[in-house]
């Protein structure tokens, strides 16, 4: 089983979403075998999302 809140720590993950954010406006999301989003709070709202479609996917 995937630990998703100790994945999301990690270093290497951290800088490449911040990497592919500025460099080709894309957002990176971990989805579990569900569906399910599982490094995206929608109530943390201090976490900007550039794209428009993960814009309106996420916050709608």
């Amino acid at each position: 089983m995937i630990n998703w809140e100790e994945l999301k720590h990690i270093h290497v993950i951290r800088k490449l979403e911040t990497i592919l954010a500025q460099w080709f406006n894309v957002e990176v999301f971990f989805v579990d075998d569900r569906g399910s989003v599982r490094n995206f709070d929608a109530a943390d709202r201090a976490r900007e999302v550039r794209n428009p479609l993960a814009h309106h996917l996420v916050r709608d």
